[in-house]
C-alpha cells in the first residue's frame, strides 16, 4: 500500500504453518480473503528470492538455500489450494455448551 513493498524478508516453514493452522479453523468469506492476502504476501517474497538465483552461477549453499525455498513455494501453493477448496460451514445459531465426556448433570 501507498507503494511501499512487503516490509518482511524472508519466509520460514512457521510462518506458513501458522497459515495452514488458521486455515482450518476458518469460518467466515473474510477469515478466506485474510489469509488468502496473508499467503500471497508470503508466496510474493519467496518469488522475490528466488529470482536472485535466477541466471547465475551458484554455489552450494546458495543452491541449498534456493531448494529450500523452492520447497516453501511448493507448500504455499499447496496451503493456496487447500484455502481455496475450503468450504465455509453454514453459521449455527444457538446455546452451545460444552461438558465433559461422560457427564450426567
Amino acid at each position: 500500500m501507498f507503494g511501499f513493498r512487503d516490509k518482511q524478508k524472508t519466509v520460514s516453514q512457521e510462518d506458513l504453518d501458522m497459515i495452514r493452522i488458521k486455515a482450518e479453523a476458518m469460518d467466515s468469506t473474510n477469515d478466506k480473503l485474510f489469509l488468502m492476502e496473508d499467503l500471497h504476501k508470503h508466496i510474493r517474497v519467496i518469488e522475490a528470492e528466488l529470482e536472485r538465483y535466477e541466471g547465475k552461477d551458484i554455489d552450494e549453499e546458495e543452491t541449498k538455500e534456493r531448494d529450500k525455498l523452492l520447497l516453501l513455494r511448493q507448500d504455499a501453493k499447496d496451503i493456496r489450494q487447500q484455502i481455496l477448496d475450503y468450504k465455509i460451514p453454514p453459521q449455527r445459531f444457538g446455546l452451545f455448551i460444552k461438558y465433559p465426556k461422560d457427564y450426567e448433570g
